[in-house]
């Protein structure tokens, strides 16, 4: 039984046991409420998103800019407000972040490395540390992030999910 509910209809975050999906119009979360393991059925709650957070985390990987670029360019698109957040994790718990539109990407999909920059923080291990990051999406409005990393950055995602701020993992 695997704890994915695989649906796609444009833009939607499904979440599982604090594992997301991505989708391509309107981003929405899916709060996971149960999950009967019998008849393999997933009782879901759906929420609209309006303001995401996109970040990079860990080492630059290629593509990271593409990436950030599609995420940018698919919310604007959506309605959607988009966040940059610099330096992973750490710029999240710092606040350091600016609004994207599609202008600030126009011109990176060529170029190496990430342009939020990237950044280890081993400190968010700490679940005070995600508390205060937690904090920080709320006060600036951020209702969902994407985050762009590898096994690092997608642990740290997992953590914001399950303290309530769901969260997509994108590979770079």
């Amino acid at each position: 039984m695997t704890n994915w509910q695989i649906i796609f209809k444009k833009t939607y975050f499904y979440k599982n046991n604090g594992i997301s999906l991505f989708g391509l119009d309107r981003l929405i979360n899916v709060c996971y409420n149960s999950l009967d393991l019998k008849q393999n059925i997933s009782v879901m709650e759906v929420i609209e998103v309006k303001t995401i957070g996109v970040l990079t985390s860990g080492g630059d990987a290629p593509g990271m800019n593409a990436a950030i670029r599609a995420v940018v360019r698919t919310a604007c698109e959506s309605g959607m407000r988009v966040m940059g957040i610099r330096r992973g994790y750490k710029g999240l718990v710092e606040g350091d972040m600016y609004e994207m539109n599609l202008r600030s990407v126009s011109d990176i999909i060529h170029r190496g490395g990430t342009m939020l920059y990237s950044a280890r923080c081993p400190e968010f291990a700490d679940p005070e540390v995600q508390d205060k990051a937690v904090e920080v999406c709320k006060e600036f409005g951020l209702e969902g992030i994407v985050a762009i990393g590898g096994d690092g950055t997608f642990k740290g995602a997992r953590a914001l999910t399950l303290k309530g701020i769901p969260c997509i993992g994108i590979p770079g």
